[in-house]
């Protein structure tokens, strides 16, 4: 594909469609999970939600990692710069490794402090912490991952890590129950051996994108002497990627302030929390390959001062993800229990889940603007919003909310939703306006 002269609709559909059904795997990668974690109990499932906040946390480095690739390897592309594209992509892997290096320390000194704060002990703290441990562990595997699927991203390809996440999917429908109960000769392991078999998968997927990677045209040109550290260029990717981890933080410290309000009412809650937040992930999933395409094509083009395009890149993403997730709203708000019923049959879940499901599927437009948004943002080389927003959205104003409705005027559970609603739909209005704003800026008069 030609990313500077095809037309912007059938680029976004080249690019978001495999991301977006490689992203659906991924989804269903944790909701298998969160299946074979219910068939345990109702403990295992709170455990596995416990560990949304420092896999997140885990996570965001990865992710802010590998957005800051993609925008800057985008730019250098569109500004027709193929050997700063090529040694920005071996700076971000090296830099992949120091910040695998990094998790480990905080992440082991940190989870169980985190845990007791939010009310696990005894033996739903030994099985939340033997879950996550692994995780912790492999986190290299879940870094390397994102940031060279960023490398392959820029160059518009988005199929390799689809098949790749295709294949992890299908290995853990396997995996999850063999080392969970012990099938054959394996010993059982119970939640443990859910974040074992998610470690060898990952794995698994590391050495074939990264195979992948040197097979293509950039990967081609490099040379061991682009992974010695360049300050100028691990600088920039600092600059691009640090707002982004940081914005990432904040969705794992939201889930902490949810879960620190939540738990108060009982492990059912959490539970119920955990669920409905897998439910919405997946509603979600089609408008993830929009914000892939999104930022490619927006850091694409703005490094090649086609401003035109840009524009169009973003009405094109926002009517495409508007249409799906006003179409997700319909499903998800009509039948909630429908989707609860999934994954559990405890009464309490289902009760605390119906109505946490209807305010977000009111939501689901906001999330997709919020997120496109911040894309189109990053692609413009204007990271700082995204975390801006996020100090707002995900922890000053959820703390205030949360506050006020559930425990000044006692709606309880109810004024927790009340305080999602309210932040969400708030950013979304923010976003919206400031990527307006930024346009009429960078346009010239």
């Amino acid at each position: 594909m030609n990313l500077a002269k095809d037309s912007i609709p059938l680029l976004v559909r080249r690019i978001a469609f495999p991301a977006s059904v490689g992203w659906f795997f991924n989804t269903m990668f944790n909701v298998v999970d969160t299946f074979w974690a219910g068939q345990l109990s109702a403990q295992a499932i709170a455990a596995l939600s416990l560990s949304m906040i420092p896999f997140l946390g885990l996570l965001s480095l990865g992710i802010g990692l590998g957005q800051g690739t993609n925008a800057l390897v985008s730019n250098a592309l569109g500004a027709q710069q193929n050997e700063r594209a090529v040694r920005l992509i071996a700076q971000a892997l090296l830099l992949a490794l120091v910040a695998s290096g990094l998790v480990m320390l905080l992440g082991q000194t940190f989870t169980p402090v985190l845990y007791r704060h939010m009310g696990a002990e005894e033996s739903y703290l030994e099985m939340a912490l033997n879950y996550i441990d692994w995780l912790i562990y492999g986190c290299a595997t879940f870094i390397i991952n994102l940031t060279a699927n960023a490398g392959l991203n820029a160059q518009g390809d988005t199929k390799t890590y689809r098949n790749a996440l295709i294949c992890g999917f299908l290995a853990n429908i396997i995996l999850d129950p063999l080392f969970m109960f012990g099938w054959g000769p394996f010993p059982q392991m119970g939640v443990e051996g859910i974040a074992i078999a998610t470690i060898l998968i990952q794995l698994g997927i590391v050495l074939y994108v990264i195979s992948k990677v040197r097979q293509s045209s950039l990967g081609q040109q490099l040379r061991f002497e682009y992974f010695k550290p360049q300050h100028g260029l691990l600088r920039d990717l600092v600059r691009q990627g640090l707002p982004s981890t940081i914005s990432m933080m904040f969705i794992a410290l939201n889930f902490f302030v949810i879960l620190f309000f939540i738990s108060d009412y009982g492990k059912s809650a959490v539970a119920a929390f955990g669920v409905s937040t897998r439910i919405v992930q997946v509603m979600l999933l089609p408008t993830i390959g929009l914000n892939v395409a999104a930022l490619s094509l927006t850091g694409f083009n703005f490094g090649a001062g086609d401003l035109h395009r840009v524009k169009e890149v973003w009405r094109n993403c926002m009517r495409i993800a508007l249409l799906m997730m006003c179409i997700g709203a319909v499903v998800l708000f009509a039948v909630p229990r429908l989707w609860l019923g999934l994954f559990t049959e405890s009464p309490e879940i289902l009760d605390v889940g119906e109505s946490l499901l209807r305010v977000e599927a009111v939501l689901l437009p906001a999330y997709t603007t919020l997120f496109l948004g911040v894309a189109v943002l990053q692609g413009l080389k204007k990271p700082m919003f995204g975390m801006i927003l996020g100090g707002y959205r995900l922890i000053i104003a959820p703390v205030i909310l949360f506050w006020f409705f559930s425990e000044v005027l006692g709606y309880g559970l109810n004024g927790i939703w009340v305080g999602i609603f309210l932040t969400t739909f708030s950013g979304a209005v923010i976003t919206w306006i400031f990527v307006k704003y930024t346009f009429l800026k960078i346009t010239p008069q």
